[in-house]
């Protein structure tokens, strides 16, 4: 079976999806799949490339900005040949892409990755209403989905009312690292990209106000848009247990997750956010909204909810500033034999039988 696997950006400032989408397809490879990865790119540097590592990538420069439409990139996908795609992300062209190759024949699976959530839905409603209309829509209809989480195919299934779908849910993984166990944590650390549905400086303003987090430093990582990351920067500045680091990759993001004994997301809207997974695989500890859609996590005893409106944040502090080291050690403990349940190794392998179910199901069909 050739698989080829499609997302408008390859590069690792897109965020979490293409590093969900590599975790997947070098997983698939490494089972054995043929396996390769088509998508945009906006320049493409060893940081970029060290994502995919050895995973054949069919890069496709990207003049049109962030939606990506090119019709080279939809040349190469079917001079592939390929017996499925696998469509990662939607309201770009990765949706266009995704009907094109559905009305071929060919089974054509897609992942929102969070993109369904209503805190998205919410944002640039008429734009969404006809290319939803005219993409995302008539591929969910003909292809399979690929849902994270149960409150994702809730998602899907609340945007196609009435609609008879084919729903596969099965997380993101996780590449569990090798850990000194011996390596001393402190602090907490946000990881992610600068957006304000993350809530960054909203974090900030709240750690600045507990004084029992004095002592606490909170570590922020992460890129994003360039007015985003001066307001974070200026406001780590202005506080003195708040540290900016700016975008982190490879070993660097390794070495900071290894050195964090907490790890927290105050995110209001996310599908299944891949820096959560490798905190707990990297044993952080993490404080997550329920709209992180990992309450799994909390109901595995290695996680900790918060509210999204920060009302239960002195909660927090106080439960940060407080926890004896031996039981922070506890729940870190708790946090990396958890994550052995999102190895890739067995998502990609699951994964591997949904695309033969699918492509059944639409041959026999």
């Amino acid at each position: 079976m050739k698989i080829v696997h499609y997302t408008a950006s390859l590069n690792r400032s897109a965020g979490g999806v293409p590093y969900a989408a590599a975790g997947l397809a070098l997983a698939q490879q490494k089972l054995g799949a043929d396996v390769e990865v088509h998508g945009g790119v906006d320049g493409f540097d060893d940081d970029d490339r060290l994502i995919w590592r050895d995973v054949r990538l069919i890069t496709t420069a990207m003049p049109n900005g962030s939606y990506g439409l090119s019709r080279k990139a939809i040349r190469k996908v079917f001079a592939a040949r390929p017996d499925i795609v696998h469509i990662h992300g939607i309201w770009c062209a990765t949706s266009i892409v995704g009907r094109l190759v559905a009305a071929r024949g060919i089974p054509t699976i897609v992942a929102p990755h969070g993109m369904l959530d209503p805190w998205i839905l919410q944002r640039s409603k008429a734009k969404k209403a006809v290319h939803s209309l005219l993409f995302e829509k008539p591929l969910l209809k003909r292809g399979g989905v690929h849902a994270l989480n149960k409150a994702e195919a809730d998602a899907v299934r609340a945007f196609m009312p009435g609609q008879e779908l084919t729903i596969f849910t099965l997380p993101n993984g996780v590449e569990l690292p090798q850990l000194d166990a011996n390596r001393k944590r402190d602090g907490v650390l946000f990881l992610g990209r600068m957006h304000e549905k993350k809530q960054v400086a909203e974090l900030i303003h709240s750690w600045v106000a507990e004084p029992s987090l004095n002592d606490t430093m909170l570590r922020i990582a992460g890129g994003g848009t360039p007015a985003y990351c001066q307001k974070i920067e200026e406001l780590a500045k202005a506080a003195r247990n708040v540290e900016y680091l700016g975008a982190v990759y490879g070993a660097a993001k390794d070495d900071l997750l290894a050195r964090s004994a907490w790890f927290i997301l105050p995110s209001q809207s996310e599908g299944l956010p891949m820096a959560v997974l490798e905190a707990i695989g990297a044993g952080c500890v993490p404080i997550i909204t329920p709209e992180c859609n990992l309450g799994t996590l909390v109901d595995q005893g290695c996680a900790f909810h918060m509210r999204m409106d920060f009302s239960d944040f002195p909660v927090i502090a106080k439960m940060l500033a407080t926890m004896a080291p031996d039981e922070t050690e506890y729940f870190s403990r708790q946090a990396k034999k958890v994550a052995s349940s999102f190895a890739w190794p067995s998502i990609a392998a699951q994964m591997l039988r949904s695309y033969e179910q699918l492509a059944s199901s639409q041959h026999n069909g």
